[in-house]
């Protein structure tokens, strides 16, 4: 988070958050959606492209598993787990293939290569984290259903219906994705949830 001058934002934690770097991509696609234009595409390139490039240069390649590996350090959106700890948050993963997948569709629509790098993280991204047999914060998180970590946001949600199914890469394993609806729903401090949680909640 930022100020609009760009510098980091009052809080101990904006720094280290990454879950908000799709948001052009997700603003731009529903503004396509109503206007398919030219207009539109070069209204939103050069936006589009400074966040890809970022995207695709915060994920590093991890020489041992042969992926794309989101953190540490970073926060994910819950803000509740050790940041030097946190790797290959789910919902972060899933944003993060859904807006390289924008980015890349961008370039196609407007009939311009597509920048090898963002292409080489988005088919490369490391798999979504499971434990228990649904999606987990995120990779490595100890007793995912048994600590604060059901406290926050509850953004495993936000995995299928704030994002739409995923357009390249494998698709969801909606087995896991209702074991995770289906914990959220029986385990998750709902009483510590505010704000966006519930409408987010909503859409799934």
């Amino acid at each position: 988070m930022a100020d609009p001058s760009g510098r980091s934002a009052p809080g101990e934690i904006n720094s280290l958050l990454i879950w908000q770097q799709p948001h052009p991509m997700y603003f731009a696609e529903v503004e396509y959606r109503s206007f398919p234009n030219d207009t539109t595409l070069k209204a939103w390139d050069a936006i589009l492209i400074a966040t890809a490039d970022f995207m695709s240069s915060y994920a590093w390649f991890n020489e041992t598993t042969g992926v794309y590996d989101l953190g540490p350090p970073m926060y994910p959106a819950s803000e509740n787990t050790n940041p030097n700890a946190t790797v290959n948050p789910a919902f972060e993963l899933a944003y993060w293939r859904f807006g390289l997948d924008v980015a890349i569709r961008w370039k196609e629509r407007q009939s311009l290569e597509v920048p090898a790098e963002w292409i080489q993280v988005r088919d490369n991204l490391a798999p979504l984290p499971v434990a228990d047999d649904a999606y987990a914060i995120y990779e490595g998180i100890p007793n995912m259903w048994k600590n604060t970590t059901v406290q926050d946001h509850p953004a495993l949600s936000a995995i299928y219906g704030l994002l739409p199914p995923p357009s390249s890469g494998p698709p969801l394993n909606l087995t896991i994705v209702q074991n995770t609806a289906d914990k959220i729903r029986d385990l998750w401090d709902l009483n510590d949830c505010w704000g966006w949680d519930f409408p987010m909640l909503a859409s799934k």
